[in-house]
């Protein structure tokens, strides 16, 4: 089963989900045979594609070289992508976001109401972006996305 090449011009978000599940349908085969359905296979993927983007995270952040670290996780740093153009790696932006309350807005849009989250139920979320040039705009890829690339040879 081959992956569909990413386009430069559409909407780079839409072929981790696909790619993921199918890594995931691939990596882990059913004991009796039979594949897992389908909503499954999205539930692992994900967990499979945050644990391993936390991973390069944290080994990104400790490398004072990224170059290997990018290597080793087939993240190219010059790639083709699915329409011809180039795209070229400049930037790899990571991010920590916490969720502390909600905001509960009444039904004329004027009153408002904060509620703090206890404990237990804080969100925390890292995020990664790889920012990518295709020699006209910056073009943010999820890790997936990244490796999904063609990677071009580097110029001698």
């Amino acid at each position: 089963m081959e992956t569909p090449p990413i386009a430069c011009d559409g909407d780079l978000r839409g072929a981790s989900a696909a790619n993921g599940a199918q890594l995931a349908a691939r990596e882990r085969p059913e004991a009796d045979g039979a594949p897992p359905p389908p909503a499954e296979l999205i539930v692992r993927a994900r967990k499979d594609a945050a644990a391993d983007e936390a991973a390069f995270l944290d080994a990104i952040a400790a490398a004072a070289d990224p170059a290997p670290v990018l290597n080793l996780a087939g993240v190219p740093l010059t790639a083709r992508c699915g329409d011809g153009c180039t795209l070229t790696l400049l930037t790899i932006e990571t991010g920590l976001t916490i969720e502390v309350g909600h905001l509960t807005v009444a039904d004329d849009d004027e009153n408002h109401s904060y509620v703090a989250l206890p404990a237990d139920q804080v969100a925390r979320r890292r995020r990664l972006s790889l920012v990518y040039h295709d020699g006209v705009r910056l073009i943010p890829l999820t890790l997936a996305e990244a490796r999904a690339l063609a990677q071009l040879a580097p110029a001698d």
